[in-house]
């Protein structure tokens, strides 16, 4: 699955881990570490459920991803339980793995452009992922903010290629649906100009007729809050216009998303680090 270890958290007993089951026999589970160069590491029957099972397919079946606490290293033998890892622990675990696996995928598409292998890419990065505690750390902060990369280093710099190619923020559409009435005799020609008032305030929002008297306010942008700003800017046009016409003005729904893509927010920087982030390990 990867060709080099994609955690910078040494082994070590109590540690959460995934697994991936490769062998059952005799009641014994073989796993292998996926974020460790794929070691193997056995969980005993003991170790298997905390119900009574009559065979370990009941607790695991081959080629299933687990996640694991080692309960004990020794002589290059590593031992796991799966009855002692709870929901909460599961899933903290899991989520790591995923951002483990994300920063191996760019720094593969790394190593391909530089004509290496997605290992030396990790060799050439052990600065920076020990300053940052793990290379998603590091390159969610890159997407941040590309100003902390060494740009005389070739692979940090294919990096921000990668991360700007992989990871543009993708557009949204934000919608809103309002009432607009006018009972007095010209009324429509009134909604009309509520509505041509709205549409000329912003540029690229489309307003549309849903069923008399609900319009659609719509727009589509990269930015979320800039997407919200020109929806409410357009109703408060609209609002304020067919109000002087003595119209009405009422909200059916609130501005919100449709459709949001995500992929753009899985690489997101979270954790403070030091001052000393300009460094790197580009002399390697």
């Amino acid at each position: 699955m990867f060709d080099c270890g994609i955690s910078s958290v040494d082994l070590h007993e109590g540690q959460f881990v995934v697994t991936k089951t490769t062998k059952l026999r005799e009641g014994v589970v073989t796993v292998q570490l996926l974020e460790y160069e794929m070691k193997e590491g056995l969980i005993m029957p003991s170790e298997l459920s905390r119900k009574r099972i009559k065979n370990a397919s009941q607790a695991t079946k081959i080629g299933k991803t687990e996640v694991c606490q080692i309960i004990k290293i020794e002589g290059g033998n590593i031992d796991l339980s799966l009855k002692q890892v709870d929901e909460k622990e599961k899933t903290e675990a899991m989520t790591q793995f995923k951002q483990n696996k994300l920063a191996y995928g760019i720094a593969e598409k790394a190593a391909k452009k530089l004509s290496l292998k997605t290992r030396a890419v990790y060799s050439k990065l052990k600065g920076r992922i020990e300053q940052y505690g793990e290379l998603y750390n590091f390159l969610a902060a890159v997407k941040e903010n590309t100003e902390i990369i060494d740009t005389g280093c070739d692979y940090e710099r294919v990096l921000v290629e990668v991360i700007t190619n992989e990871f543009k923020p993708e557009k949204v559409k934000i919608r809103a649906d309002v009432d607009v009435n006018c009972y007095k005799s010209n009324g429509l020609a009134k909604i009309k100009e509520a509505l041509a008032a709205g549409e000329a305030a912003e540029a690229e929002v489309e307003i549309c007729l849903l069923n008399t008297p609900t319009f659609s306010i719509t727009t589509t942008s990269n930015s979320k809050e800039e997407g919200f700003e020109k929806v409410r800017n357009v109703m408060d046009v609209i609002r304020s216009k067919i109000e002087e016409s003595k119209g009405t003005f009422s909200i059916m729904s609130e501005p919100k998303i449709y459709g949001e893509k995500t992929k753009h927010n899985k690489l997101k920087f979270k954790e403070t680090v030091s001052d000393d982030s300009n460094s790197s390990d580009s002399d390697e």
